[in-house]
């Protein structure tokens, strides 16, 4: 499977904890594709974040992308958010870029409650 980093966050917890978590969008060979996230500890315990695997269309791939920055602790996936992806996908699949660009979020996203 073929994969690339879509989204990067870096936070610091309360405590002190510093941590770095990565998106991934990749390509299965049944040509469905997966997202999934790892994190990168500087110190502290690791977390796993659910990937969501077998999408087919650019709006459930988005979903999936913008349940795991929620899950990170990103109140807001937005706007900026959905370009840097798009553009983060265009050398690894430019029709999925173009599609996840001409996407209204509001729509994909209103299962958060988005207004």
């Amino acid at each position: 499977m073929k994969r690339v980093a879509v989204l990067e966050h870096s936070a610091m917890h309360t405590v002190g904890l510093v941590w770095e978590w990565t998106v991934y969008v990749g390509r299965r060979k049944a040509g469905t594709f997966s997202v999934t996230s790892k994190q990168g500890n500087y110190d502290g315990p690791s977390t796993r974040l659910r990937g969501t695997y077998r999408l087919r269309k650019a709006a459930d791939i988005l979903r999936a992308i913008a349940g795991l920055w929620c899950q990170m602790g990103e109140e807001v996936f937005g706007p900026e958010e959905q370009v840097e992806v798009a553009q983060r996908l265009c050398a690894f699949d430019p029709q999925l870029a173009c599609e996840i660009t001409t996407l209204d979020l509001r729509t994909v996203l209103e299962d958060f409650g988005y207004d």
